[in-house]
């Protein structure tokens, strides 16, 4: 009898216990689900935060004159803060990272059009139309087919060291070869000279259209 109870007490134990272990076996179940829902969760909010900020940022560039790629496609996506291109240091990051990037269709972007090589239309038309003709363009796409003539090494080396001025009105000069509120990239000159003597530069003026900073033309500079 005793035998019989403590085989019945045994017997017991055991269901309770594998009873015990079934139903925490069931909670950390039940545990691990909740802990997988709310990752799957978090990572929905992620993806939704990250469209909000598509979102904004669309709604931000809205009525933008924005550029494009050639096959009309927005450029936006590589990082440029056209948003930005009120205050010209903003317009400058954005355009010395286009240019030493050679990301042509960026730089053409911020360009206005037509673009107007001052200094080589002087030197041209004093010269009846004889030595280089002058880098001006009316198109984007004449832009691009004189981008290397127009952006060269040495416009990338002036780039990298800031060498960028505001107006500055000089008597001696007669002034400036830019206006107030605009801004001129220095490039060093040339060893190749014009039909005066004299080097050419290829210094970039850059000014506002719409309220935006853009590379406008290249300057006449002043003679001293």
């Amino acid at each position: 009898m005793r035998k019989t109870i403590c085989i019945f007490f045994l017997s017991a134990i055991f269901i309770s216990t594998s009873c015990n272990n079934i139903e925490n076996s069931k909670i950390s179940k039940k545990e691990s689900d909740l802990q997988k829902r709310e990752l799957i969760l978090k990572q929905k909010e992620t993806e939704l935060t990250k469209k909000e900020i598509l979102l904004k940022q669309k709604e931000a560039n809205a009525g933008l004159n924005l550029p494009t790629n050639s096959d009309n496609t927005s450029i936006t996506d590589k990082g440029y803060n056209f948003a930005g291109h009120a205050d010209f240091k903003v317009f400058w990051e954005d355009f010395k990272k286009a240019i030493q990037s050679k990301d042509k269709e960026a730089v053409a972007g911020m360009t206005i059009f037509p673009f107007r090589d001052l200094e080589g239309e002087l030197s041209y038309f004093n010269a009846y139309f004889e030595g280089d003709k002058p880098l001006t363009v009316k198109t984007k796409s004449d832009f691009l087919k004189n981008y290397n003539k127009i952006i060269l090494p040495e416009t990338l080396s002036a780039a990298r060291k800031d060498k960028y001025r505001g107006y500055e009105y000089n008597n001696e000069k007669s002034g400036d070869e830019i206006e107030k509120g605009e801004y001129v990239l220095i490039v060093t000159p040339r060893e190749k000279y014009n039909d005066f003597g004299a080097k050419r530069f290829r210094n970039l003026a850059f000014a506002k259209q719409n309220g935006e900073f853009m590379l406008a033309y290249m300057p006449n500079p002043p003679s001293n």
